[in-house]
Parts: structure tokens; sequence; C-alpha cells
């Protein structure tokens, strides 16, 4: 058995949301997911940005080595946060509220993630130019 690479990993983990938001209608768009408070646009919206971040620092060199690893970036997160938790929810319920319509949201979602998986691809950068946030050596260095 081979093991998958991390951005082959992220792609199919990015077609297989496409592949269940594809299919919905606004109205099943609106449904609640099983995340307390949470709809099923508002989790796409989520997910959404944190492609969009991949895709902006997958394209962004860094100047120097990572300042921190797939383990230690997470250390600024703490459990339970300071309260950030329902801002941020209520921040991403009211982003994806200014789409025209919820289906909007899917839209972008269809653009950004294949865009963001193909950048996290070695073959998509050139080797003299390291990303501020490689994916497949899950690495993040901070920006200049």
């Amino acid at each position: 058995m081979t093991g998958i690479r991390q951005h082959e990993a992220l792609a199919h983990a990015y077609d297989g949301i496409t592949g269940v938001v594809g299919g919905l209608d606004d109205g099943d768009l609106l449904r609640p997911t099983r995340c307390r408070g949470w709809l099923v646009v508002d989790l796409l919206f989520h997910v959404l940005c944190d492609a969009q971040r991949a895709l902006v620092a997958l394209a962004s060199p860094a100047d120097g080595p990572a300042d921190v690893d797939d383990v230690s970036y997470w250390q600024s997160f703490p459990p339970g946060g300071h309260g950030d938790g329902a801002r941020h929810a209520w921040w991403v319920r009211r982003s994806a509220g200014a789409f025209e319509r919820p289906s909007g949201v899917v839209r972008v979602w269809s653009d950004t993630a294949p865009a963001a998986a193909r950048a996290a691809a070695p073959r998509a950068r050139p080797a003299s130019s390291p990303p501020r946030a490689t994916c497949c050596e899950c690495r993040i260095s901070s920006p200049p």
C-alpha cells in the first residue's frame, strides 16, 4: 500500500466537498449542520476562507525558512480560545449572507478550492521560490 501525498489528500478532500455542495440548491445550503448554529453555507464559507488563505500563502514566497511547523502553528489557537469562536461564527454568517444567493458561495468555492490544490502541488512552484505556507511539508512562515 502506498501513501497519498499531502497535496493529493488536499485535492481529494476539496473534491469531496465540491461533490457534496455542487448538487445543493439554495434551500439545501440554508439547512443546519451538526455544528451548532452553523448552516451549510456558513460551514462552506468557513472552509472557503481556509482555501483562500492556502492559495494566498502558497502563491506568496517567504524570505526565509518556516518559523513554525504543523504542530506549533496550532499552539497559538488554544482549545476554547478567548470567546472568539462565537464572534468568528457571527462574522462567517454575515459574510456568507452578503452573497446574493447561497449558491454564490458554492461558485466561489468551486473556483478557489481547485486553484489552492493546484498551488499545493510541488510542480506548481519554482524551486527557487519557497511558499509562505507549504501544505506538502506542513510548514508556515510569518509574513514579512
